[in-house]
């Protein structure tokens, strides 16, 4: 978890993936920090785990934040099958227009 969290090489969205699996595996306890970086969570989740820190959400909120964020990731997956759609849409049409001229 730690070399995905702390690597440049992943963007945000895929820290939030990872730390989101961890947590619905069982392998970080939730943490007080839902909205922000994954950076932040992952920090108070490892807080959490130590005891250096106290749960302060309650499952209700944690539960809301949670909905939320799936809600978020659809949205976001369905813009990126919008893009894909629309570049190939292009292609297609450029590719038509070469045949059909020729």
């Amino acid at each position: 978890m730690q070399s995905i969290i702390y690597n440049d090489n992943y963007n945000e969205d895929e820290k939030r993936t990872a730390y989101n699996s961890a947590l619905s595996n069982g392998i970080l306890p939730q943490g007080n920090v839902i909205d922000g970086l994954t950076v932040d969570a992952y920090e108070s989740s490892l807080r959490v785990e130590s005891g250096a820190e106290k749960l302060g959400y309650n499952q209700n909120n944690i539960e809301q934040s949670n909905t939320t964020q799936d809600v978020n990731a659809e949205i976001n997956n369905a813009k990126q099958n919008m893009n894909i759609l629309m570049h190939l849409e292009k292609n297609i049409m450029e590719v038509y227009h070469r045949v059909k001229y020729k």
